[in-house]
């Protein structure tokens, strides 16, 4: 086939074999980008969000809700597995006895910041021992949306009342909020 819409005579023929060779090679990469497409509908994206914290957040106020980390707007897909995580090192500020702090993963679907009265997607609750020392806490749920929608993620921690708090957070030791898409919802 002639691409140049005449028949090819003398050097016509040594290109017009080169293109006949890039087109084998064309349709073999489309091939592997089409095995590509479909391992991804089968398969994990890996993570779609995340946010990270390098400093401090002090200042807890024991017995009270605080906001410490925000991943707004992740777009999630009906029929998709996720996996939500947060890692966060809370300690007491006030004192060297024993003390705990829950913490909060609070969620929205529909494009708005989640609020510290938001819905609670998962709850942990983290003792840490004496003298201010911080013990990192791992949030973990696994979460399958009902329709296709933004999901924002807030990160909150309570302290125990009566008691300051403060959640330790670096450049080496970040606060950090993540979602994990591990693939699509068994039939």
């Amino acid at each position: 086939m002639s691409r140049v819409g005449r028949p090819f005579q003398g050097d016509d023929v040594r290109n017009e074999a080169r293109l006949r060779e890039l087109d084998r090679k064309t349709a073999g990469i489309a091939a592997v980008a089409q095995a590509a497409q479909e391992a991804v509908a089968s398969g994990s994206l890996g993570d779609v969000g995340w946010t990270e914290v390098t400093s401090s957040v002090t200042g807890l106020v024991g017995g009270t809700r605080t906001a410490v980390a925000l991943l707004a707007d992740v777009p999630v897909l009906a029929g998709r597995h996720y996996r939500v995580h947060a890692v966060l090192s809370p300690y007491s500020t006030d004192g060297s006895t024993p003390t705990f702090a829950d913490a909060f993963l609070l969620y929205t679907l529909d494009g708005s910041d989640p609020t510290t009265s938001s819905p609670v997607l998962v709850q942990g609750l983290g003792y840490y021992p004496s003298g201010g020392i911080p013990v990192t806490a791992h949030l973990t749920r696994r979460f399958v949306p009902g329709a296709d929608a933004p999901l924002s993620l807030l990160l909150a921690v309570t302290g125990q009342s009566g008691r300051a708090h403060a959640v330790a957070g670096s450049a080496t030791a970040p606060i950090q909020v993540w979602v994990e898409d591990i693939g699509p919802v068994p039939a």
